[in-house]
């Protein structure tokens, strides 16, 4: 979870994780980017 996070912030390019960490489910994504959104976090600084 915490690489769809970062690829969400835009700091990762892929949240794709190697075995045998779990790949999330759409569920579970749509969940998280909800989250994400209602946080309102600033942008990241490059």
């Amino acid at each position: 979870m915490h690489k769809e996070v970062l690829v969400r912030r835009g700091l990762i390019a892929d949240a794709a994780v190697r075995s045998p960490a779990a790949v999330l489910d759409d569920a579970t994504r749509a969940c998280l980017h909800t989250l994400l959104d209602e946080l309102e976090l600033p942008d990241v600084p490059r």
